[in-house]
């Protein structure tokens, strides 16, 4: 098959061409920068959460320790927390987030309902971590004795990615 025969055919084809290139470039581009944002945003909120969740976490276990939980579970901080988002709003929506409260000979405490039994990690050293399956953040207590480990489903993180990239990919 022959090439276009025309000076304004040939122009036009490699203008289509020089489009395509740079469009195909911007994409990629935009995909990394969007990446490495989403990371970062993803990476804050996890941080954030393992944070805030720390002292709640600390309070259950406490009220476990001393046989107050079973006797007015409404004292609860976490279980509150829960009632109020997972079954009311978020009942139908999966749960990408876990945890687990651990001392600070590693040894799992307290952990969500969605959280391996087992530790996530072998070492409880604070910071970002990752697994196959999992993005983690190890937060501290202040004294030491208590660390909280907050998991990230790496499925959810990537499959908004995923989304903008067809959309990205729809445009054209």
């Amino acid at each position: 098959m022959r090439g276009p025969s025309t000076l304004a055919a040939r122009i036009g084809a490699r203008i289509a061409l020089s489009l395509l290139v740079v469009w195909i470039l911007a994409t990629v581009i935009s995909l990394l920068v969007l990446m490495r944002e989403m990371n970062a945003s993803y990476d804050k909120t996890l941080q954030e959460t393992a944070q805030r969740l720390l002292p709640l976490a600390i309070s259950d276990y406490q009220l476990h320790q001393v046989g107050l939980f079973e006797l007015r579970p409404d004292l609860s901080l976490l279980q509150n927390i829960d009632l109020g988002l997972t079954h009311r709003i978020l009942s139908d929506q999966p749960e990408y987030l876990l945890y687990q409260l651990r001392d600070w000979q590693g040894k799992v405490l307290l952990r969500s309902h969605n959280a391996p039994m087992n530790p996530m990690l072998p070492n409880v050293k604070p910071g970002f971590s990752s697994l196959e399956h999992f993005r983690l953040y190890t937060a501290s207590s202040p004294d030491g004795r208590f660390h909280i480990q907050v998991a990230e489903s790496v499925k959810h993180r990537y499959g908004a990615l995923v989304d903008s990239l067809i959309l990205f990919l729809l445009v054209f």
